[in-house]
């Protein structure tokens, strides 16, 4: 919580000065999906503020569209989701055998070998931040996601438990939730703008702001890698 507050007045700042209207999203790589990219190199941009900030969010944006993409594939495939059975039992902390081979499968199905590890890595610790944001939907829900963008180190190695005891230390943070609920908004218009440009899947699902209800958008085109750019 240190971290957050320490960086807290520069994420307000962040958040003030970008409009998801005037930034177009580009894969940073050709060949690989722009996802990945976005995980793996986000702490090697060496550039101004606002610019390495704007790398953390695509590192944000990444980690939930991974997440729902792999929540979506899970109920397409009649399964009850990782995602929807850790909102109802965050004090279970170990992984099931059986839920790591469906994600393997996932896996396997959807990203190169080269790639599994750091997905399967990604996907995992964003489902963890989905839960957060179901915990918090009284209290800003995917707007504590855009705090928590700029200080990803403090909380990349978070097990559930970790996800509860957060929970109940921001809520208490008054400054916080209120900011969280005034950006909630933001971070679902980034979330389905990126989803639209790089999320494999024709499905994104998106998270509610005020009650917490699953929404299910379909995009208008897979995903399709283009020459590389800046962002």
């Amino acid at each position: 919580m240190r971290m957050l507050k320490r960086k807290f007045k520069v994420v307000e700042q962040f958040v003030s000065e970008l409009d998801p209207k005037t930034v177009t999203f580009k894969p940073l790589l050709e060949g690989t999906d722009p996802r990945v990219t976005d995980i793996t190199t986000a702490d090697l941009v060496q550039l101004g503020d606002n610019a390495y900030n704007l790398t953390q969010l695509r590192r944000m944006l990444s980690l939930r569209s991974m997440a729902l993409e792999y929540n979506a594939w899970e109920r397409q495939e009649g399964r009850t989701s990782t995602l929807d059975k850790r909102i109802t039992q965050t004090d279970t902390c170990t992984q099931n055998t059986a839920r790591v081979r469906v994600l393997n499968k996932f896996l396997e199905r959807r990203f190169t070998p080269a790639y599994e590890r750091s997905v399967k890595k990604t996907i995992q610790l964003g489902v963890r931040l989905l839960v957060l944001e179901s915990i918090l939907r009284d209290s800003g829900g995917p707007g504590c996601s855009v705090i928590l963008a700029l200080s990803y180190h403090a909380w990349r190695r978070w097990t559930f438990k970790d996800v509860t005891q957060f929970a109940d230390e921001f809520r208490s943070q008054s400054s916080m939730t209120e900011f969280a609920r005034r950006s909630a908004d933001w971070l679902l218009q980034w979330q389905k703008k990126y989803d639209s440009k790089f999320s494999k899947n024709v499905f994104s699902e998106l998270t509610s702001v005020q009650n917490g209800a699953k929404v299910l958008a379909r995009l208008e085109e897979p995903l399709r890698i283009l020459v590389p750019i800046q962002m």
